[in-house]
């Protein structure tokens, strides 16, 4: 809901004409392993290039519950065991960026960055003062995270030195 009402980042000619530069070095091979990304996200008879504005990624995607998972890695850790966690992607380089790679590292000081942090910035505001406004929605998330996780977690770490970790 929140990601609808913010919408997605809104670029200038300048994060365009920077992205442009940056998808013209990429191969075909990376430009079809995003579409199949992006093709997981949506509905089997919607044409993912509808999402697609040249080479950034201004749309929201709908939501749907799904059981796909992103692979990848957080800071979330541990504690995704013990609350509920969620994320938001934004569109942060161009598409068909190799993650992982240099392409993706010298996007991540540009504007097109900033702007996609901005606005997951703006969603994740609009969530928290969703959820702190609706006491319903905080104990629906709570009943789903207990029924997801049967309410136990031990960590790998447990019974690692806490000095260790501090």
């Amino acid at each position: 809901q929140a990601l609808e009402l913010v919408g997605g980042p809104q670029f200038d000619d300048a994060d365009f004409a920077l992205a442009q530069k940056f998808s013209e070095q990429y191969n075909e091979i990376q430009f079809s392993n995003d579409m199949d990304d992006l093709r997981k996200y949506l509905p089997a008879d919607e044409d993912p290039q509808y999402y697609i504005d040249g080479p950034l990624f201004e749309k929201t995607i709908p939501y749907r519950k799904s059981s796909h998972i992103k692979a990848g890695s957080t800071d979330v850790g541990n504690i995704s065991h013990k609350v509920p966690t969620a994320w938001v992607n934004t569109a942060g380089c161009a598409f068909g960026t190799p993650y992982h790679s240099w392409y993706a590292t010298a996007q991540a000081g540009s504007s097109i960055m900033h702007r996609a942090l901005l606005c997951a910035a703006k969603v994740i505001a609009v969530t928290a003062v969703n959820v702190m406004l609706s006491p319903e929605t905080l104990a629906a998330a709570k009943r789903e995270h207990q029924k997801s996780t049967g309410g136990t977690y031990t960590s790998p770490m447990a019974g690692a030195p806490l000095k260790m970790w501090i």
